[in-house]
């Protein structure tokens, strides 16, 4: 009998269309950080693009916390329904 390993939570991306700037970059990087110490951001400001490798986050909260630091995401892949 083979035994698989534990998968851990699968990367969430977004598109953070008004991340413009190294301060708006700094800003989202923060919010998210205070949602998930633990987790691993890495940010893509000329394609404002967020890859998030979270620690215990989940796809909404990170939304949440990207929106309560006032900007605005999109969720890409992998999707909320990528697995239904």
């Amino acid at each position: 009998m083979s035994t698989f390993p534990a998968l851990g939570k699968a990367q969430i991306f977004f598109h953070v269309k008004d991340m413009t700037s190294a301060r708006s970059a700094d800003a989202v990087r923060g919010a998210l950080m205070e949602l998930d110490a633990r987790a691993t951001v890495r940010i893509d400001l000329a394609l404002r693009r967020v890859e998030i490798d979270p620690d215990t986050g989940e796809a909404g909260a990170f939304r949440d916390a990207i929106r309560n630091a006032g900007y605005t995401s999109v969720r890409q892949w992998p999707s909320d329904q990528a697995y239904l």
